[in-house]
């Protein structure tokens, strides 16, 4: 399961730092990051037969407390991610804000080869 190298390779960041799947709880506090499955190509080879060849796509939000925090860990994560040969990136992260929480996040799709 791809989730679990993304953890850990998120977690050297800081062995603490809270990594939720899907969404997180409501007693969270920034910086956090989520990952959720969100798409991909799926089988890649046509014979169904081969092992392996399964592409992903993983969307991984970070958010913080202000934008500068919330650049900073996505830019880390991201570094830390690329270190892996089965990833790549779908394109730059993108700035969000949550409205109820007054949160910052940066949000980027990675595709995974499992």
């Amino acid at each position: 399961m791809i989730e679990k190298k993304i953890i850990q390779q998120i977690k050297q960041i800081n062995a603490e730092f809270p990594v939720y799947h899907d969404f997180a709880p409501p007693q969270a506090k920034p910086p956090l990051a989520i990952i959720s499955r969100v798409g991909g190509a799926g089988k890649l080879f046509l014979d169904r037969e081969t092992a392996g060849g399964y592409e992903i796509r993983i969307q991984i939000t970070v958010w913080a407390a202000n934008r500068v925090t919330a650049i900073q860990t996505s830019q880390q994560i991201e570094s830390l991610l690329f270190r892996l040969p089965e990833c790549a990136n779908v394109g730059a992260a993108v700035s969000v804000h949550d409205v109820d929480t007054d949160w910052r996040g940066m949000r980027q799709d990675f595709l995974f080869v499992e």
